[in-house]
């Protein structure tokens, strides 16, 4: 190794450097300058984004507990649909109300026959749930119910009398019925109130020798109604 004395300044530079190397390398010499601006921009930017990925984690399960307790409202508001469903059609099964008369047009008598006949009262004032059929002439109870029925019988007098029988099923429950002698004219009204099975049937028949009468007056005339469910 030449001596220092042969140095020139070049030679001193670079071994100059090469001491600094070392250095560096066994961790001797210490870095006291501070990051630099576009390190300390990369550490924050990675804060940042670590905090976004908690929110995002966070909403997101936010978002599955909305999901389920939207689904649970939406399975509520399903059978509440039903129910509601359910509580219209026995509102409309609990509006029943019928009332008619013995002829659509005109004026006449039916009777006397030898047999006793269903009257079938066609001229249809109301009919309210549709329980009267007025080609038959028979009511048929679409629930479960006490009913009031009434029945109004007119007749012309002369050597017959007048008169019409309510009847539930094939059981016979009254008789509204007049007699008068001559030329005047006879009335005879009845009602009751029964406690019907759904899909029971309530009709009125003529008795046998009897008649009865009915003209645009509508003197003749049967009638019905739910008063409430059972």
């Amino acid at each position: 190794m030449p001596s220092a004395e042969k140095m020139g300044p070049v030679t001193e530079m670079r071994l100059a450097v090469l001491l600094l190397g070392c250095f560096v390398c066994s961790g001797d010499l210490e870095l006291t300058q501070p990051l630099t601006p576009s390190v300390v921009s990369i550490n924050n930017g990675y804060s940042a984004l670590a905090g976004l990925e908690v929110q995002v984690k966070y909403i997101q399960k936010d978002y599955r507990a909305q999901a389920l307790r939207l689904r649970a409202l939406e399975k509520q508001l399903k059978a509440q649909a039903v129910r509601l469903r359910a509580l219209e059609k026995q509102l409309k099964e609990q509006q029943v109300a019928f009332s008619a008369s013995l002829l659509a047009t005109g004026s006449g008598s039916q009777g006397p026959y030898k047999a006793t006949i269903t009257l079938i009262f066609k001229h249809v004032f109301t009919n309210i749930g549709k329980a009267y059929n007025s080609n038959t002439g028979v009511f048929t109870a679409p629930v479960k119910g006490a009913y009031h029925f009434e029945i109004h019988a007119f007749g012309l007098g002369g050597s017959h009398a007048t008169g019409a029988i309510l009847v539930l099923n094939s059981q016979q429950i009254f008789t509204a019925y007049e007699f008068s002698h001559g030329h005047g004219t006879a009335g005879s009204s009845n009602g009751v109130s029964l406690a019907l099975q759904k899909g029971d049937v309530v009709f009125v028949r003529l008795p046998q020798h009897n008649h009865i009468y009915d003209n645009n007056n509508c003197h003749s005339t049967f009638s019905g109604h739910l008063l409430f469910t059972m």
